[in-house]
């Protein structure tokens, strides 16, 4: 009996299994967030959404982020909710759990491999715990699968997902911008299939790619960033074949997501890091890259269409990592999603057919899934383990000791915008002063002005400067990541350290020291 066949026996009836896995999603997902604390990125999105009046205003604020604004503006009608960022956790879960259920209901595979695919290291953890836009983008994938079968008959539909798609995030983007094309290639290939099915709208068909046009233009004019943006400026242009090397192997970190055994997990790759065996595997990691890709690819040879979309979108993110940001794993989830949802595609496309290599390809995309799985299922309860056992950041600590003290509604000094950022977010306090930048604001925004030196005279000129001005209260509130000198804090008497919040987090630059400038030493 063959792999997939004898899986396939181990069945529930759809309803209750999709619902069962669900429910078992909703609630150790659940757990995990309840014990995450977020850190700065989660947090500028909320913040970003809080702190903006309107719709327009937010896309003004958003020039400097390098994504699309949908998550944003997702967010900003729960801004008008709740001061507290918890709710965000709430709504991404949901959308986490969505997409599970989607999975888990109407996907292909047998039963065992859509469990496997609920609790794997991004669906489980990077997409659901972590409150980002990228699980925005995988549902969307998800919703195009389900709509790929009658995709030319529901093309407005499949139009309006990849619309959505392209305003997630500029790797979702190159998806769509991938998928978007190799539809187009086969609509041109098709076209007097397509004239002549009565199922078939093709003044629809053809304004659905209109709408896929549309969302790229639009998302890539968000994506441009200003001339004086200060954040991952520049392209590598010039060829570097250690980091092309390193830059394939990214393909291994997707596909085997498993993190370190410790309390910086987050991003780690325990198989090239910890694995007693790390010196062989760094040896042969660059082949198993390239293995693995062959191998995706060989599970869909028998679909060009699917063939063009996981190539194209695999080298299209390799690219992106390459010439303009190496990224993380959040990032690098996009090559694993990429071969899922060809996997998934090609089980619909293949499905019927009786000829011995289709069946053998399906046998053998289906093992080879199941493998992966496996390691992203191993890689997602480690982390979402590591999450609930270690503090991820001690912004919300740095927080509540504010309140605690009754200082959260002093005037507030902030010496490094991202880490003082993500204390803001769990905050009523809508405003700190950001010294580099010697300005007022709550979120980051990553133009050049945030990069010049803060120095402790720095911060100190402005401490004096709001504790002496009569419209600001007598005592003024410095946060910094990092303990003042002591030269500082004997120099000048209305300067004393109140307290650390400096727990070892996973998040190793959000560490607090608060310091209050007041008229006397208290």
């Amino acid at each position: 009996m063959r792999f997939s066949e004898r899986w396939g026996k181990l069945r529930l009836p759809e309803a209750v299994f999709a619902l069962t896995v669900t429910a078992a999603f909703v609630l150790l997902a659940g757990w995990t967030a309840f014990h995450h604390e977020m850190w700065r990125d989660e947090i500028q999105a909320w913040l970003l959404a809080r702190d903006s009046a309107s719709p327009f205003e937010l896309f003004r604020h958003m020039k400097y982020e390098g994504h699309p604004a949908l998550w944003h503006l997702l967010l900003m009608p729960l801004t008008r909710l709740t001061w507290s960022p918890q709710i965000m956790q709430v709504f991404h879960l949901l959308i986490a759990a969505t997409t599970v259920w989607l999975v888990t209901r109407y996907a292909p595979f047998p039963q065992p491999l859509r469990a496997m695919f609920a609790f794997g290291y991004f669906p489980f953890y990077e997409y659901a715990i972590l409150c980002r836009n990228y699980g925005l983008g995988m549902l969307l994938l998800v919703l195009l699968c389900l709509l790929w079968e009658r995709r030319y008959e529901r093309f407005l539909s499949v139009g309006i997902v990849l619309f959505l798609l392209g305003h997630t995030s500029v790797h979702a983007l190159i998806l769509g911008i991938v998928i978007g094309g190799a539809l187009g290639v086969e609509a041109l290939c098709r076209h007097r299939r397509l004239r002549d099915d009565p199922d078939v709208n093709l003044r629809v068909v053809w304004i659905g790619f209109a709408v896929i046009a549309f969302g790229v233009l639009t998302s890539a004019i968000q994506l441009n960033p200003p001339p004086d943006s200060g954040f991952a400026v520049g392209w590598r242009t010039k060829w570097d074949r250690v980091y092309a090397e390193n830059i394939v192997k990214i393909v291994t970190r997707a596909f085997l997501p498993i993190p370190n055994e410790n309390a910086t997990f987050w991003n780690s790759h325990w198989l090239a890091s910890q694995f007693k065996w790390a010196a062989a595997y760094q040896g042969i990691q660059l082949k198993l890259a390239v293995g693995c890709v062959l191998l995706a690819a060989l599970s869909v040879w028998r679909h060009p269409t699917l063939l063009l979309i996981y190539l194209g979108g695999t080298v299209g993110l390799l690219t992106f990592f390459y010439v303009k940001y190496f990224g993380a794993m959040r990032h690098h989830g996009f090559v694993f999603l990429a071969f899922f949802v060809v996997s998934w595609l090609g089980r619909v496309e293949s499905a019927g057919d009786p000829r011995r290599a289709a069946r053998w390809t399906r046998h053998y995309g289906t093992a080879f899934l199941a493998l992966v799985l496996a390691a992203q299922v191993f890689g997602g309860w480690r982390a979402a383990r590591l999450d609930r056992e270690h503090l991820f950041t001690n912004a919300k600590a740095a927080a509540e000791t504010l309140r605690e003290l009754g200082m959260d509604a002093l005037p507030i000094i902030g010496e490094r915008d991202p880490e003082v950022s993500a204390m803001v977010g769990h905050l009523k306090a809508r405003r700190v002063y950001y010294v580099r930048a010697e300005r007022w604001g709550s979120f980051v925004r990553w133009d050049k002005a945030r990069t010049s030196d803060a120095p402790d005279a720095k911060i100190l000129a402005a401490a004096k400067r709001f504790r002496d001005d009569p419209q600001y209260p007598d005592r003024v509130v410095i946060v910094t990541d990092h303990a003042l000198k002591k030269e500082t804090l004997e120099g000048d008497p209305s300067l004393s350290k109140v307290v650390e919040v400096n727990e070892p987090p996973t998040v190793g630059d959000e560490r607090y020291f608060i310091y209050l400038y007041a008229n006397a030493a208290p």
